[in-house]
C-alpha cells in the first residue's frame, strides 16, 4: 500500500538513507528531473541539488537536527537545468531501525518568478511613491475624505506626517481645505462617481503653519467586482510655485504684448519664435506670416554688411548689441529702428535664444534729416546772400557807373557820332540797371504773394518773331554773333493762339534765353514750343557749359548761379530762374531741366493753352 503510495503520488517523492543517498525515486520525481529513478540514485544528492546554493547549508542543519525541512532550493534536472524547487523532508524510522527521510519536491519556478516580480514591482512602487512631489492617497468617500493609506508626501503638501492622518480619526484633510472650495469639490467628485470617470481640479488648502497653498489633485473612484465603491485614490501636488509663475508670466506677457516697442524673440538663427503686436503693426506682417520666418526678411539692402557682422559677433559673444538700421515692411516701405539684441542663456549657460526690441525712429530720423537739410540751406542761403550782395553791388554799380560816368563826358566841344555813342552806352546801362530793379522787385512781390498776372489771348507765333529779335540784341550784347540759333514751332501754323499772360511769358523765355547765351561760349542754341495735351510745352537748349548734378539741386532756390566764377564774367545776380519758375507756376505750369557737366543744359516749362486748363 505505501509503495503503491509512493509511485502513484503526483509530487515528486525521494527517498534517502541516514547517510543522505538517495535509494528511490517515484515517477513524478523521474519526470520533474527529466531522470530515471536510476539516474537519480546513481547521481546522488549533488546530483540534483544546486550545491552552491547558499540555502543549502540551512536544509541541512535542520536535517541534522532531525527537524521538519520546508524550504526553498535550487534544483538541478537531468539535462543540467535548473530550476527553483520547494522541499519538505520528513523524519521516520524502517522497521529495520534504520533512519529514512522522505523528500517530497515541488516546482515553484514560476510561483517565485512572480514574488521577485512583485517584491520588485512593490520596491519600484515605493521608490517612485516616495520620490513624488506629492502625496499619494487612498480615502473614503465621506467629507471628512477620511484617509486609508497617504504616502510620505503628506509632509510635503500639508506638514502633516502620514500616522498624524491615519491614527487620528478626528484628523480631516477637509478641514485643509479653504472653505470656498470644499462644495466644488465635494459636488465634482459626486459627479465623478456617478459617472465613473476621473477627478481633476485646482484649489487652495492651509498647511500645518497656516501658509496657504495652491495643489493639484487627480484622482478616480475604485468599484469591488459587483461595482460597489471601494474607495477613492489619487494624487495630489503642490502647484503654489506653478501658479505664482503662471501669474508672473500673465503679466509679463501683457506687459510685452501692450508694449509700444517691437519686441521679438528668436531661436540662435534669428528664426522668429515670437513676436508682439507692434512688431506686426510696424512691419506690417501678420502672425502667420512672420512665425517661423527668419529675420531676414525685413532686411532692405540699404545696411552694410559690416553692420550685421558686427551684430552677429556682439551677440554670439554673449553681449547686447544696440544700433539703428534700416529696414523694410510688407508693402515694400522702407523704416528705421533703433534696435537692442540680447542673447538669452540656458541652464547650461549656452545661448538659446535671442530677443530684439526695437523702436521705431522713422519720424525722428526725417526731422533729423529735415533740420541737417534745413541747417545746411540755411547755411547755403546766408552764403548766396553774402555772395548776391556782393554781386548786386557790383551788378548796380557797373551800369550806374557807365551812366554817370558817360553822362559827365558829354559836353558841347563833342562831335555828334561821339555824343551819339555814349547815349546808346549810358541807355543801355540804364536798361540793365532798370533790368536789375525789376528782378528784386519782382522778387519782393514774389515773397509777399503781391506779384499778379494778367491773362490774355496771344498769338504764340507773332510773339515768337518778336523773341527772335530779341535774342538778336542778346547775342549782341554779350558779344555772342557766332552762336546758331535755330526755332522750332509746329509746322505749317501760321497762328497759334493761347490765354496767359503775355508779359510774363515773355520775360521767363527772354531769361532763359539771356542766360543760355551768357553760359555758352560756342555751339549753338535752340528754342520753341510744341503743343502737349491741353498744355503747351516750352525748351531752351543750349551746348554750353552745363550744370553739375549738386547745382541741379539748387538751381531753381533764391540768389543762385550756375557758378560763382562765372558772375564777374557774364553777370546777373542768381534770382532769375527763381523768378522764372515762380512766375509759371503763376501761370498754371511747371518748370524742370536738364543737365550734364561740358554738353549744355535743357530748360522746359509748361502752360496751360486755355484758362483754368
Amino acid at each position: 500500500m505505501y509503495r503503491s503510495f509512493f509511485e502513484n503520488n503526483f509530487d515528486a517523492l525521494i527517498l534517502t538513507n541516514d547517510d543522505g543517498d538517495i535509494f528511490a525515486a517515484n515517477k513524478a520525481a523521474c519526470r520533474l528531473f527529466k531522470s530515471t529513478e536510476k539516474q537519480i540514485i546513481a547521481k546522488g544528492r549533488s546530483g540534483v541539488v544546486d550545491m552552491s546554493d547558499p540555502r543549502l547549508q540551512s536544509v541541512l542543519k535542520k536535517r541534522a537536527e532531525d527537524g521538519l525541512v520546508k524550504e526553498r532550493i535550487r534544483l538541478k534536472r537531468g539535462d543540467n537545468s535548473t530550476f527553483e524547487g520547494e522541499i519538505t523532508t520528513t523524519f521516520f524510522t524502517d522497521d529495520n531501525g534504520h533512519k529514512r527521510t522522505l523528500i517530497t519536491v515541488r516546482d515553484v519556478s514560476g510561483q517565485f518568478e512572480n514574488e521577485q516580480q512583485l517584491k520588485a514591482s512593490k520596491r519600484q512602487n515605493e521608490i517612485l511613491i516616495s520620490n513624488l512631489p506629492g502625496m499619494v492617497y487612498r480615502c473614503l468617500f465621506d467629507k471628512k475624505w477620511t484617509f486609508i493609506y497617504v504616502s510620505e508626501g503628506s509632509k510635503l503638501i500639508t506638514g502633516y506626517s502620514p500616522e498624524y492622518f491615519l491614527e487620528n480619526p478626528d484628523v480631516s484633510y477637509a478641514k485643509l481645505i479653504l472653505q470656498k472650495y470644499r462644495n466644488e469639490i465635494w459636488d465634482k467628485w459626486n459627479t465623478v462617481v456617478k459617472q465613473k470617470s476621473t477627478f481633476e481640479a485646482e484649489y487652495q488648502i492651509t498647511d500645518s503653519k497656516g501658509q496657504v497653498k495652491w495643489v493639484w489633485e487627480r484622482g478616480r473612484p475604485v468599484f469591488d467586482s459587483h461595482g460597489k465603491l471601494d474607495y477613492l485614490e489619487g494624487y495630489i501636488e503642490d502647484i503654489t510655485e506653478r501658479k505664482r509663475t503662471e501669474r508672473d508670466l500673465i503679466k509679463f506677457t501683457r506687459a510685452v504684448e501692450q508694449n509700444m516697442s517691437s519686441i521679438v524673440l528668436t531661436d540662435i538663427n534669428g528664426n522668429i519664435e515670437y513676436a508682439n503686436k507692434a512688431f506686426f503693426g510696424m512691419t506690417g506682417f501678420n502672425r502667420t506670416e512672420a512665425v517661423g520666418q527668419n529675420m531676414r526678411l525685413l532686411k532692405s539692402g540699404l545696411v552694410a554688411a559690416g553692420v550685421y557682422k558686427d551684430m552677429w559677433g556682439t551677440i554670439m559673444n554673449g553681449k547686447t548689441w544696440r544700433g539703428e538700421l534700416i529696414n523694410k515692411k510688407k508693402n515694400g516701405e522702407l523704416f528705421w529702428v533703433n534696435k537692442a539684441i540680447s542673447p538669452i542663456l540656458d541652464s547650461r549657460g549656452k545661448i538659446s535664444n535671442f530677443v530684439s526690441v526695437a523702436e521705431n525712429i522713422t519720424e525722428r530720423k526725417k526731422a533729423e534729416e529735415e533740420l541737417i537739410e534745413a541747417k545746411e540751406r540755411a547755411e547755403e542761403v546766408d552764403r548766396l546772400k553774402t555772395a548776391f550782395l556782393a554781386n548786386m553791388s557790383h551788378e548796380l554799380r557797373t551800369p550806374l557807373n557807365a551812366v554817370i560816368g558817360f553822362s559827365e563826358l558829354i559836353d558841347e566841344q563833342m562831335s555828334k557820332e561821339q555824343i551819339l555813342e555814349f547815349s546808346r552806352t549810358i541807355n543801355q546801362s540804364g536798361n540793365h540797371l532798370l533790368e536789375i530793379v525789376e528782378q528784386i522787385f519782382d522778387v519782393s512781390l514774389l515773397e509777399t504773394g503781391n506779384l499778379s498776372v494778367s491773362f490774355s489771348d496771344i498769338d504764340l507765333v507773332s510773339l515768337f518773331g518778336v523773341l527772335a529779335q530779341e535774342v538778336k540784341k542778346k547775342q549782341v550784347k554779350h558779344d555772342k554773333e557766332n552762336l546758331s540759333v535755330d526755332v522750332k514751332m509746329p509746322e505749317g501754323v501760321q497762328k497759334f493762339v493761347i490765354h496767359t499772360d503775355r508779359r510774363r511769358l515773355m520775360q521767363v523765355l527772354l531769361n532763359l534765353l539771356d542766360n543760355a547765351i551768357k553760359f555758352t561760349g560756342k555751339g549753338s542754341l535752340q528754342y520753341g514750343f510744341k503743343p502737349e495735351n491741353d498744355k503747351v510745352l516750352f525748351w531752351v537748349k543750349d551746348t554750353g557749359i552745363g550744370i553739375s548734378e549738386e547745382k541741379q539741386r539748387m538751381i531753381f532756390q533764391m540768389f543762385n548761379q550756375v557758378e560763382q566764377s562765372y558772375t564777374r564774367e557774364t553777370g546777373g545776380i542768381g534770382i532769375g530762374l527763381t523768378v522764372s519758375q515762380k512766375l509759371i507756376e503763376l501761370l498754371g505750369g511747371k518748370m524742370w531741366m536738364e543737365s550734364k557737366m561740358g554738353q549744355g543744359s535743357t530748360f522746359y516749362f509748361t502752360v496751360p493753352q486755355k484758362e483754368g486748363a
